[in-house]
């Protein structure tokens, strides 16, 4: 998963995606090229793709892209040259701008024709907030996350229940808010 965060200019975004896929690789000569731009990036995944069956997850894209047109470019780019020959590739888009998602990437003319699949997530109703808060079981969702072996160094039982009983008590206080209107 290569993550956007928000504020952070478009290269030193290019560089922490350098660095989470040097780490994902295990190849350290990744972290030391020169990554100048989107494009880079994506001849380094279009390599490295031809190897395994991989899936390549790119969220909150607006802040990759610092809202402009060049990650599209770049990866229409890399599409056509490569990723769209590899059957074991699956490349998922997510981003929080709903404009900036259907204008820069759907409607992109460098993007034109290449997705397959367009998932809209609609806001949950009331109801749906109301379903979720009461099916949500702190004990299940910390013996969840015990599980998970990214989690299993530093997990600890004391610190993720207090973590997962604010997050449902700051539910509960969102859905009373939300049922007064």
């Amino acid at each position: 998963k290569i993550e956007g965060i928000e504020g952070l200019p478009e290269q030193k975004q290019i560089e922490l995606a350098q660095k989470i896929i040097s780490r994902f690789f295990k190849d350290h000569l990744i972290e030391k090229m020169i990554c100048k731009n989107w494009g880079d990036i994506f001849d380094i995944l279009n390599i490295k793709a031809k190897k395994q069956r991989l899936i390549l997850y790119f969220e909150e894209v607006q802040w990759l892209a610092e809202y402009k047109d060049h990650f599209a470019a770049y990866l229409k780019n890399t599409w056509d040259n490569g990723f769209q020959y590899n059957l074991n590739l699956l490349i998922i888009l997510c981003g929080s701008s709903p404009s900036f998602m259907l204008n820069k990437i759907i409607q992109s003319k460098a993007l034109y024709n290449r997705s397959q699949h367009i998932l809209t997530v609609n806001p949950f109703t009331v109801e749906e907030f109301k379903g979720y808060i009461n099916d949500f079981d702190v004990d299940e969702q910390i013996e969840s996350h015990r599980q998970d072996p990214k989690y299993k160094n530093d997990f600890t039982i004391s610190q993720g229940l207090k973590d997962f009983t604010d997050f449902h008590n700051h539910l509960k206080e969102v859905y009373t808010i939300l049922s007064k209107k």
